[in-house]
């Protein structure tokens, strides 16, 4: 844990990625590596990849963001080569590799689903 839970609350508004907030002042480590991932099968990590885009099509939509064709086809092949290559994911093999088309393929269903919720919107 990198922060004592006395005084500490959980800020729930986000749909994913929630939050804590602690009082007094942070710090943040400038150095330092936090390695945030645990094995789990296709399956799984595909399954989060569905939930996942979904709740953030849904905040994109709130957010009034609308679907672009350069976006929907662009987006995902520069999500796999900021991975892959940038964070040098290629540095860990077959490993890297699946994890970077995952990476991919969340992208890409989190444009085509603000895309199908803004065709939705339009017959509405």
């Amino acid at each position: 844990r990198l922060f004592r839970r006395e005084g500490a609350t959980m800020d729930l508004t986000a749909r994913v990625h929630e939050s804590v907030r602690v009082p007094g002042e942070t710090d943040t480590i400038e150095d330092g590596v936090l390695l945030h991932r645990r094995e789990i099968s296709v399956e799984e990590d595909l399954a989060r990849a569905n939930a996942y885009s979904s709740l953030k099509a849904v905040t994109l939509v709130e957010k009034g963001k609308k679907p672009g064709l350069v976006r929907l086809v662009l987006s995902p092949f520069g999500n796999f080569l900021k991975f892959y290559l940038a964070k040098r994911y290629f540095l860990c093999g077959r490993h890297g590799f699946v994890y970077s088309m995952s990476v991919m393929i969340y992208s890409f269903a989190t444009e085509a689903k603000l895309y199908e919720a803004s065709q939705r919107d339009d017959k509405a």
